[in-house]
């Protein structure tokens, strides 16, 4: 499998969270459990595109085994995930969630994201109630993203019928 780099300038994972449509700073997102209207399956699977055609298929196979590993899909934890993979060469994902990382001694060491946030984002969603007004829809996001893949393979993703719509 070859990797498709485009020559020239480098594509920066921030520019292909904010052409999906998403603020680039995981700390917007603190706070927020995950929730369809932060993160959708659509973006996932527009990021997922963007990485596979703009940076390599190794970098977006990377990127779909994140997804599927993390364990709940906030905005702010997503983004936190994809930086720290960037930085790692799009490498190492854990096969078995990454609840290892954020464990209290990482986050205070602020590693695999911000740490700050992270801790931002417990107390207030303590403080509001655990999150009981905004359920977690973790499952629907990753379902999105899936049946967008799915797709795809079949060649009928909205973005080409969209495309073909504008010739």
């Amino acid at each position: 499998m070859k990797d498709n780099k485009p020559k020239g300038d480098k594509v920066t994972v921030e520019s292909v969270v904010e052409a999906a449509g998403m603020v680039s700073a995981p700390e917007f997102y603190s706070a927020m459990r995950a929730r369809e209207c932060d993160l959708s399956g659509s973006q996932l699977f527009q990021i997922y595109s963007a990485i596979k055609a703009q940076i390599g298929d190794k970098q977006a196979k990377a990127f779909r085994n994140m997804v599927e590993s993390m364990p709940t899909l906030s905005a702010m934890d997503f983004l936190n995930e994809l930086y720290s993979l960037e930085s790692r060469d799009w490498g190492n994902v854990p096969k078995d969630g990454l609840e290892e990382k954020r464990s209290t001694k990482n986050i205070l060491k602020n590693e695999g994201g911000s740490g700050e946030a992270y801790i931002f984002s417990a107390l207030v969603s303590a403080h509001s109630g655990g999150g009981k007004k905004h359920p977690d829809e973790t499952w629907k996001i990753k379902q999105g993203f899936y049946d967008a893949i799915e797709k795809d393979k079949k060649g009928c993703n909205e973005k080409r019928e969209l495309d073909d719509n504008l010739k």
